[in-house]
């Protein structure tokens, strides 16, 4: 266990063994800092999230995220942020990760021009499709599949992260949407309270292809801050009809492309019950025969998506022949050869940008009084995988 602490003296281990290297984001859930142990040069990411910012509906997601990622760490799930220990103290609750040294999908896209290569889209959406598949066979929505939720590890692959907003279907209440805006789907944008289905995620990740693919957020020319402008606009939003993308399609257009762009029309459909990822797909590429590829996500086995990864986007190189190792055993263990990455020692995290908190950021100044079970106030009941 990190710092070979116990639960009863966690927050004394803390205190006298941590140091601070940097900051490497912050975002709406908190703020994450890269730490070592005082003697170890293994870095770790603590995820710091203010108490008095969770809302009571919350509460179960901020558990749940933890829980979450403990069982696919269990399992030894590759693509899954792996946690080493949670804590909390009087107000603030702590989550320990491992250090992904190359960053997240965002930055990547910043470091690369805003766009991927076809090879790199086809590797990243692989796993990240078949992370997502997984987080759905638990029986959990993500909510919030957005690039910076994707970070990258020394290995060059990926990892799920920031979980804080999974739910279950069947606990689903009427919430406001918690979607990052751009990445809403036309469901979650109307005017009456908003019921969440596994197709939210499946519209995210159509948005993220066309996004890395293109190099163009269809949604990137309005102000996310209209909120009502943009809300009216994805509702009517039809990919196949948008003209940021016709230039796109021509005879030189290379075969892998159009298929990408394919894929994208199918998973941006506006009617959730439509969307690829929740409607059956129909492969008709073997022998002009059609074959119904579907395996329904929220079945316990979908560790694999077969109806999603059947897709000839991941099947087909340009020239037509078979793309390699696009097989369950393959890609869970790994086996699909990343981008390269180059670091100059454990510690070097020239992948985040730097970053600067405001005065509502939640900043860390040191770990306070322990949680006391017995006081109300400090909340702790409510956190029960939170160690104090």
């Amino acid at each position: 266990m990190l710092f070979g602490v116990e639960k009863n003296d966690v927050l004394d281990k803390l205190r006298k063994n941590m140091v601070v290297i940097r900051l490497l984001g912050k975002g709406g859930s908190g703020s994450v800092y890269m730490v070592r142990e005082k003697y170890h040069t293994t870095p770790y990411a603590m995820k710091i999230q203010a108490k008095d910012t969770i809302w009571d509906e919350n509460v179960g997601c901020v558990n749940d995220e933890i829980r979450v990622l403990r069982t696919l760490n269990r399992e030894g799930f590759p693509f899954a942020a792996r946690v080493a220990f949670a804590a909390q103290d009087l107000d603030n609750l702590y989550a320990f990760m491992e250090f992904e040294q190359g960053g997240d999908l965002a930055r990547l896209l910043e470091r690369k021009d805003w766009i991927l290569s076809i090879d790199e889209v086809r590797f990243y959406f692989t796993e990240i499709i078949v992370g997502l598949a997984k987080i759905h066979s638990l029986g959990f929505i993500h909510r919030d599949m957005k690039p910076a939720n994707v970070l990258i590890g020394k290995d060059g692959h990926i990892r799920l992260a920031d979980l804080g907003t999974v739910i279950r279907p069947k606990d689903l209440v009427d919430f406001d949407p918690v979607t990052t805006i751009v990445y809403t789907p036309p469901e979650c944008t109307l005017d009456v309270p908003c019921r969440y289905t596994y197709a939210v995620d499946w519209w995210a990740i159509g948005l993220m292809m066309l996004e890395c693919g293109s190099g163009i957020h269809p949604f990137g020319h309005i102000d996310p801050n209209a909120e009502r402008e943009l809300y009216a606009y994805i509702r009517e939003y039809d990919f196949v009809q948008d003209e940021q993308y016709s230039c796109m399609f021509c005879e030189t257009t290379p075969r892998d492309t159009l298929e990408l762009y394919s894929l994208v029309a199918l998973m941006l459909e506006r009617d959730p019950e439509d969307r690829f990822g929740v409607m059956p797909f129909i492969d008709r590429t073997e022998n002009g025969k059609m074959v119904d590829r579907t395996r329904k996500f929220g079945d316990s086995e979908a560790a694999y998506p077969e109806d999603v990864l059947s897709h000839p986007f991941f099947q087909f190189e340009s020239d037509g022949s078979r793309v390699k190792g696009m097989d369950e055993e393959t890609i869970l263990s790994k086996g699909l050869v990343p981008p390269a990455l180059k670091f100059d020692s454990v510690n070097d995290s020239s992948c985040f940008p730097e970053v600067e908190l405001g005065k509502n950021d939640t900043k860390f100044e040191g770990f306070g009084p322990a949680a006391d079970p017995r006081k109300q106030v400090s909340r702790v009941g409510e956190f029960p995988v939170f160690w104090w």
